[in-house]
């Protein structure tokens, strides 16, 4: 049976679960993020969801992909400290490896996100990638730009990017790290200026 499903980690009645795959994902020692996804210093995913508001269901949204009944995937959302219109999707996205090719964060981690945009007002969905995985932002512009019709037919405006694709053209400074980010537009009539965040 090929059942997804999401779940919020504000609404757990157990965490134990995700904190076993959040310690699994910390042996993968050939992702670079590896780091950020167990121990107890300011970065880590445990330390972010137990003593920050980051993503506790209303400033933010921390989402946990279920295929049947074990963990594969995970992902938050949440509104930007640069600017309230902004929504900063994907974020410390991690999937098995067993479902890295699954296409999971573009099926049902990023729709959800752009869902949690749209019903609070939001005016542009980011997602933003540091320097180590900085080549990843290359599958969402090319698969747009030279996608095939069939491709192209299977986007829905549940996908995020489906409207538009806008990439900065700089590094910005987000949580005191460079970033490189991709948006869609949700209100194509509000525009941020983000040279206001720039690293460089």
């Amino acid at each position: 049976m090929n059942h997804y499903s999401l779940r919020s980690f504000h609404t757990l009645q157990d965490t134990t679960l995700f904190w076993e795959f959040c310690q699994r994902a910390a042996l993968d020692t050939a992702q670079s993020a590896h780091v950020n996804m167990w121990g107890n210093v300011e970065q880590s995913l445990p330390y972010i969801l137990k003593n920050t508001t980051r993503f506790n269901g209303t400033a933010g949204e921390f989402s946990i992909l279920y295929h049947n009944d074990d963990i594969v995937a995970c992902a938050g959302v949440y509104q930007s400290e640069f600017s309230r219109h902004i929504a900063l999707a994907g974020t410390r996205l991690w999937i098995d490896k067993d479902y890295r090719n699954s296409m999971l964060a573009k099926e049902y981690i990023l729709p959800a996100h752009k869902q949690w945009s749209k019903e609070r007002g939001i005016k542009q969905v980011a997602i933003c990638f540091n320097k180590y995985n900085k080549n990843l932002m290359k599958t969402f512009s090319r698969s747009r730009l030279g996608e095939s019709k069939q491709r192209m037919f299977e986007r829905q405006p549940r996908h995020l990017f489906h409207s538009n694709i806008n990439e900065i053209p700089f590094a910005v400074n987000i949580q005191d790290t460079p970033q490189w980010v991709l948006y869609e537009s949700l209100d194509t009539n509000w525009n941020f200026d983000w040279s206001k965040i720039r690293c460089f």
